[in-house]
């Protein structure tokens, strides 16, 4: 079983003559509906009954493994104990978007523009409205595969960064590899694109979050975080 424990990141990048990005400038409160509609609109068919079908396999076999003892402290999910699982079920799924290091470095198109779906999909793992990691499935060789699980620091970031961020046109999810940096591209009610920085990416760029380093900071515009990211580049890409 390969667990996903990693929070790394993905590709960023803009113009710098790209409109800066005003967060909840006439900014309409979340709607939840609405967000769920626009990334399940996103979701290639047939995706969520595959992955509900690996979830249920997991807690099957997590069931059975701690059934008699204590989950450890690094268990898969955020869970209190196995038992919590029984109730889990997949809330939203998003794809991992990223771009070219170079491409990054040159800043020669739009980022947004820049940005590639990678095919690898996330799926938040749910239990009593609260996301304690994800499932991801990948897809070979034409079929839909388990591929990861875990990741509950991430998971509950995207939950809280989309209620925060998130318009009515919902989110991608943005990972800069190696950067290791993680961010929700949203839009504000103007059409202004937005980058909110994730736990990695806050803690790799240091950006600081008015909610601690748990939860969701508001989103910036690519022109405002572009050096940080091309300055961590620099030094990942020269070792």
């Amino acid at each position: 079983m390969k667990l996903y424990f990693n929070t790394a990141a993905l590709g960023l990048s803009l113009l710098a003559a790209q409109v800066a990005y005003s967060h909840n400038i006439n900014q309409s409160p979340f709607d939840n509906e609405a967000v769920n509609r626009a990334v399940a609109a996103k979701e290639p068919a047939g995706l969520r009954t595959v992955a509900d079908k690996a979830l249920q396999s997991l807690v099957a076999s997590l069931s059975a493994q701690y059934a008699r003892e204590a989950i450890p402290a690094n268990f898969v999910f955020d869970v209190s104990d196995v038992k919590s699982l029984k109730s889990a079920t997949l809330g939203m799924a998003f794809e991992v978007y990223s771009a070219a290091p170079q491409a990054l470095m040159n800043a020669k198109t739009r980022f947004d523009q820049q940005l590639v779906g990678t095919g690898i999909w996330n799926f938040m793992v749910m239990v009593n409205g609260r996301a304690v990691g994800l499932v991801g499935m990948e897809k070979i060789q034409g079929n839909w595969e388990f591929s990861s699980a875990g990741a509950a620091k991430l998971a509950n970031d995207v939950q809280q960064s989309s209620q925060r961020n998130a318009g009515k046109q919902g989110f991608r999810f943005v990972r800069i590899y190696q950067a290791t940096s993680d961010f929700l591209e949203v839009k504000n009610d103007q059409g202004e694109l937005g980058y909110a920085p994730l736990i990695a990416a806050r803690a790799t760029l240091q950006l600081a979050s008015p909610f601690g380093t748990s939860s969701g900071a508001d989103a910036s515009s690519a022109q405002d975080i572009l050096p940080k990211i091309q300055a961590i580049l620099s030094k990942n890409i020269a070792k």
